[in-house]
């Protein structure tokens, strides 16, 4: 962080401006394996805004709003959008800080719990496949239920760390009918119909 604000100091300086807080930032960002996407939105006066990123393990970039950054190892890292306006009399300086924990499995962040889960195909024949997207490790079951409520099959009851995961449902043995797989991670229930032809 402190080479980011040295740059950004340095432009201020010459230009004459000293640096107060009236700018405010916010950032936000996606994980995909161990990279993080981010994207930070300045508010205040704006003649000239410029951006920049420290990623928490000596790595910054400067001058971009939006960024991508690819961790080496495992650990904690705080993460840090800048916000300067250049050019604003006022002047205006502002930095917005988020921990991001890095995982042996890729990104593990300290947003809150969020599951998406979809199959395909969908109808199926034999088999199908849930992709589930899960942003925190948590425990995770997918049972299926026939439409008058029984239980069918038990996919899957185990701890999951955050990232996307293939579930395969073999439907082999069941007859042709609608069914439906309820996925629970954490205190998240997500329910998907299905059609076995």
């Amino acid at each position: 962080m402190k080479k980011l604000y040295t740059l950004f100091t340095v432009v201020a300086v010459a230009l004459g401006f000293a640096a107060n807080a009236q700018c405010t930032v916010t950032f936000t960002y996606t994980l995909n394996g161990l990279t993080i996407n981010a994207t930070a939105t300045g508010v205040g006066t704006a003649q000239f805004p410029a951006y920049g990123w420290d990623w928490g393990d000596t790595q910054i970039t400067p001058n971009q709003q939006t960024a991508s950054h690819t961790y080496a190892s495992a650990g904690t890292y705080n993460v840090c959008a800048v916000f300067i306006d250049v050019f604003d009399t006022a002047t205006c300086n502002a930095t917005s800080c988020q921990q991001v924990t890095v995982g042996t499995n890729g990104i593990i962040s300290n947003q809150p719990l969020q599951v998406s889960v979809n199959a395909s195909p969908n109808p199926l024949s034999s088999k199908t496949v849930l992709t589930l997207t899960n942003t925190q490790p948590t425990d995770v079951s997918v049972v299926v239920y026939n439409t008058v409520g029984q239980k069918v099959a038990t996919v899957a009851n185990e701890k999951m760390n955050g990232g996307i995961h293939l579930i395969e449902w073999n439907a082999f043995d069941v007859p042709a009918g609608v069914y439906f797989i309820q996925t629970k991670a954490g205190d998240i229930v997500k329910t998907i119909r299905v059609i076995k032809q």
